[in-house]
């Protein structure tokens, strides 16, 4: 099955470093997927054990505070709204110097978010 949008990405910037709520302050590396979830989410729940695929470093970002905490996922309501990220599940895949978005999208699950990765140039 090949599901994907029909619709381009919005390029736009991505910031180098962001602050998670805790005040942990992070940078962000080209080629970094950023994979959002709230709880009550069927389509989040795959993705709370996290999410790992060759070539990119992903990070789980909870959008809500009833996600039960883990050490994969990260809360940082800054980066949510600098992604401009309006539902979960969602994902924010960015990459090349200055950063800027270069694919996102709703993941039905983590094998199509692979594969839409891989599609990435």
């Amino acid at each position: 099955m090949n599901l994907r949008s029909f619709d381009a990405p919005r390029r736009r910037p991505v910031p180098e470093r962001y602050r998670c709520d805790d005040g942990e302050e992070r940078s962000i590396a080209p080629r970094t997927v950023f994979i959002f979830i709230k709880s009550h989410c069927d389509g989040c729940a795959a993705f709370h054990g996290g999410f790992q695929t060759p070539g990119w470093e992903a990070v789980v970002v909870a959008t809500d505070d009833d996600v039960v905490a883990s050490p994969a996922i990260v809360r940082a309501s800054a980066l949510v709204a600098a992604l401009d990220v309006r539902s979960a599940p969602f994902f924010v895949a960015v990459d090349h110097q200055p950063l800027e978005v270069v694919s996102e999208g709703v993941p039905f699950d983590p094998e199509h978010l692979s594969t839409l990765l891989r599609s990435v140039s």
